[in-house]
C-alpha cells in the first residue's frame, strides 16, 4: 500500500490524499504529481493551495463557488459596517 501526502505551506499542514494505488477511486499517476510538484518548486512561487488531479479541482471548485456566493449573500451587511457606509 503506498500513502499520498499533500503539504501545505510552511506553518501548515500535511493532509493525507489517497492510499492505495490502482482503484478508481485513486486514479492520480504519482509520477506526474512528482513532476507538477518539482514544476511549482522551481517556478519559484508556489501557489497558497495546490491542486493535484481533476478530483481535487471539482472539489476545490465546489466549495470555493459556496464561499463565493455567500460572500455575495451577506455584501450588505458585511459593507454596512463601515464608517462610510
Amino acid at each position: 500500500m503506498t500513502t499520498w501526502l499533500i503539504t501545505g505551506r510552511a506553518g501548515g499542514h500535511v493532509g493525507l490524499a489517497a492510499q492505495g494505488t490502482g482503484t478508481p477511486r485513486h486514479h492520480g499517476h504519482p509520477a506526474k504529481a512528482a513532476r507538477a510538484l518539482i514544476t511549482v518548486v522551481n517556478s519559484g512561487k508556489a501557489p497558497e493551495l495546490l491542486m493535484l488531479g481533476t478530483d481535487a479541482i471539482t472539489a476545490i471548485t465546489s466549495v470555493l463557488d459556496t464561499q463565493r456566493a455567500e460572500v455575495e449573500t451577506w455584501r450588505p451587511v458585511s459593507a454596512g459596517t463601515d464608517f462610510c457606509g
